[in-house]
């Protein structure tokens, strides 16, 4: 269980997640450009600030009802996208692997609406605060609490309230929080308090602590170094994996479903709001183009991305999704707002090294606060690494040994998952002395 030491500096998953979770909404907001962040003429007179009032209000009105249509397009097309493409993934697999995905008898109806509001507002809540504060923001807040492991992006094993994971977010990732907080107040004195939509980020908080985006759950695997024996799991080394990495949206048959019941009911309320507002979207080129990209880029982020990829020791896959979004926004900024252009890279520089930081923090104090114990006339370091319950002398002994921050590691510092992974690997290689061993060690 020691971490690969040859590892590429840049990994496949890493980049692919951090590319894919900026494009939706960097595309949909080049798709519907906002208000925020662009150059006005102040009004030089009272009588001309008075004159001016009233045209700006209806214009924010109508334009306020145009965002929530469009993140309600984005958002039925996305659903219904994802439930398709999963449903024919399914239909071509074999078919005892269907029978075995689609148990019948599974399908809980009393469960159903509260689902798919879930999958609804998943999906909703960083669209429509991509349209009231732009695209870049929204990407860059969720590339960092996805690489920082904030509120609800970080999933651990057992069940864990909101106010836990805000609990915790505020407790090991101060740096991280304060650094967004900072960010967001700059961002509003840039831009005008009072054109900034406190919608906006009233979505983006849900969408990061209460309601997270769709992203593929982490798959664990344990693996074990040469075997003395064949086994139908390997062939000199052995390895016993959890459920492979899954959006909640297509992790079953019937969470396939409810996507499409999802998405399908999303499209009519779509429509009921279009007529009651009396407002539609655009249907030029420009905006059918980006919005197809964004669309499809969403769906992509559901099927293809692993979000632990970007808690990499190095983040380089963090400054790459980074450095994307920082190009794009100072590309539409730049023609509108000079103080904007300059100050968002220096926000994404900050944020990226708050990240760093924090996610560094548990294994410098580690080692740190290492308790050294003489033995023989020689001194053992024994680093705490913040193992949780009680341990025995061979979790210690793996956790001294796994990467920080790493997979592996995650699994054996949390009590509930450290057992769970020595009762896997117990189950996988029940005549193998280590197994074993370690079975009885924890259990």
């Amino acid at each position: 269980m020691v971490a690969n030491a040859d590892r590429s500096w840049l990994e496949l998953p890493e980049a692919l997640t951090a590319l894919l979770i900026p494009l939706p909404f960097l595309f949909a907001s080049l798709a519907y450009p906002t208000v925020i962040g662009r150059a006005q003429k102040a009004p030089s007179t009272l009588s001309e600030a008075v004159a001016e009032s009233a045209p700006a209000v209806e214009s924010l009105a109508v334009t306020t009802h145009s965002q929530l249509l469009h993140a309600l397009t984005l958002s039925s097309a996305t659903l219904i996208l994802v439930g398709v493409i999963a449903n024919i993934s399914s239909s071509l697999q074999p078919l005892d692997r269907r029978k075995s995905d689609a148990t019948p008898g599974t399908f809980n109806l009393s469960t159903a609406p509260k689902r798919m509001a879930y999958n609804v507002l998943s999906v909703l809540f960083p669209f429509y605060a991509s349209m009231q504060l732009g695209g870049a923001r929204v990407a860059l807040a969720l590339l960092t609490a996805v690489a920082a492991g904030l509120g609800a992006l970080d999933r651990k094993p057992g069940k864990h309230t909101p106010w836990d994971d805000f609990r915790r977010t505020l407790r090991t990732r101060k740096i991280t929080c304060g650094a967004v907080a900072l960010a967001m107040v700059a961002d509003s004195l840039a831009v005008g308090s009072a054109s900034h939509p406190l919608g906006g980020y009233s979505s983006l908080f849900m969408s990061i602590f209460l309601v997270p985006p769709p992203l593929p759950t982490a798959g664990w695997s344990l693996i074990m170094g040469s075997q003395g024996q064949t086994s139908y799991a390997s062939e000199g080394s052995g390895r016993a994996s959890l459920p492979k990495p899954h959006s909640p949206l297509i992790s079953s048959f019937e969470d396939t479903i409810l996507t499409i019941a999802s998405g399908l009911g999303l499209t009519v309320v779509a429509l009921l709001y279009s007529l009651v507002s009396s407002s539609s979207p655009s249907f030029s080129h420009h905006t059918i183009a980006f919005t197809t990209l964004s669309i499809a880029s969403a769906t992509a982020l559901v099927f293809l991305s692993l979000p632990t990829a970007l808690r990499s020791q190095k983040h380089v896959g963090l400054a790459l999704g980074t450095l994307l979004v920082a190009a794009v926004h100072s590309w539409e900024q730049y023609s509108t707002s000079t103080v904007l252009w300059v100050a968002f890279p220096l926000a994404c520089f900050g944020l990226v090294g708050a990240v760093m930081y924090d996610t560094a923090l548990p294994s410098v104090s580690a080692h740190n606060h290492g308790r050294g114990h003489s033995h023989s006339g020689h001194k053992h370091e024994h680093p705490d690494h913040h193992l949780h319950g009680n341990h025995s002398r061979l979790s210690a002994f793996l956790i001294a040994r796994a990467t920080p921050g790493s997979i592996i590691h995650s699994i054996l510092i949390e009590k509930d998952s450290r057992r769970i992974a020595y009762f896997g690997v117990y189950v996988a290689f029940p005549n193998h002395p280590v197994p074993r061993l370690g079975g009885c060690l924890i259990l």
